[in-house]
């Protein structure tokens, strides 16, 4: 909806790795990237969407030691990197860029806010953000 993807696919409704497989046509993905973190399986899921050589960008913040299927990864000969999710791309942050995206339109920020809050009620913005799972909270906005 924000214009960010040409396709999503939501593990709450599907298996992620089969779907992926199936849009591919079983080659799977030749760019994955890996935004969760936590303590999901994700890195292992993104391994076995992966297409042969593919590129898997880990951005999650995994807050546990995760399982890394070896020899599938091997098989495959993935490239698995490691990338701060506040980092730069040549020379621009991409926090300025985000921002660019925004400012040009050419993403909708509306669909990733879930909920707004007056500044009386920051307290339970602060909340819902620190307990997504439980809120239902992608992104909080505070309106003054």
């Amino acid at each position: 909806e924000a214009g960010a993807a040409d396709e999503v696919i939501s593990n709450a409704q599907d298996n992620p790795v089969e779907r992926v497989l199936e849009m591919t046509n079983g080659q799977g993905a030749d760019i994955v990237f890996e935004t969760v973190g936590g303590n999901a399986p994700t890195i292992d899921q993104a391994i076995g969407m992966a297409a042969y050589g593919a590129t898997i960008s880990v951005l999650g913040l995994f807050t546990e030691a995760q399982r890394i299927d070896v020899p599938a990864a091997y098989g495959k000969e993935l490239k698995i990197q490691w990338a701060n999710s506040y980092s730069r791309w040549r020379g621009v942050s991409e926090y300025e860029t985000a921002l660019r995206l925004l400012a040009d339109g050419r993403v909708d920020p509306e669909p990733l806010i879930t909920t707004h809050f007056s500044l009386d009620d920051i307290g339970a913005a602060f909340a819902a953000a620190d307990n997504k799972r439980a809120s239902g909270t992608i992104k909080a906005i505070v309106n003054p």
